[in-house]
Order: structure tokens, then C-alpha cells, then sequence
């Protein structure tokens, strides 16, 4: 009995360190305004439309590849960084 709680407790630390922590994000801060598109910028020649919303509250981080806007009501919303 004692060898499996041993066996059983080593098994939980290994699996816990070997969780990764998320990434931290490169920039982040109280928004004074940000637009977020709902895809890439049009180019000439390109069909199609081109929506945005601009939030003017809240908090915005910004990682290696997403943008994530969070609102004073704890509505998120994300984009690529790389648009």
C-alpha cells in the first residue's frame, strides 16, 4: 500500500512539472483606443469588405501572434498580430 502512494504521488509531481506556464504577453496596458479588424487590411484589387471595432475601454495584451482585447465586462476578443 505504502509503495503505490509513493509510486502514485511521484507520478502526480513528474506530471506536474511537467506543465508549461502560458506564455507572458510582450506588451499590455489600459486601452485608450484600439480597432480590431475582422480580417486582414484590403489591398488594391482585393473584392470583398472590411469591418472593425474600435474599443476606446479596457485592456489590451499583446503576444508573439495574437492581440487580445479585453473589455470592462470581461468580453474578450482576438486577432493575429501579424494583420
Amino acid at each position: 500500500m505504502k509503495y503505490r502512494l509513493v509510486v502514485s504521488l511521484a507520478f502526480g509531481l513528474l506530471a506536474l512539472a511537467s506543465c508549461t506556464r502560458a506564455p507572458a504577453p510582450i506588451a499590455k496596458g489600459e486601452i485608450l483606443m484600439v480597432t480590431l479588424g475582422d480580417k486582414p487590411v484590403m489591398r488594391a484589387g482585393e473584392i470583398g469588405s472590411w469591418s472593425s471595432r474600435t474599443f476606446s475601454a479596457g485592456r489590451v495584451e499583446i503576444y508573439d501572434k495574437v492581440i487580445v482585447v479585453t473589455e470592462p465586462n470581461g468580453d474578450k476578443h482576438c486577432a493575429p498580430s501579424d494583420w
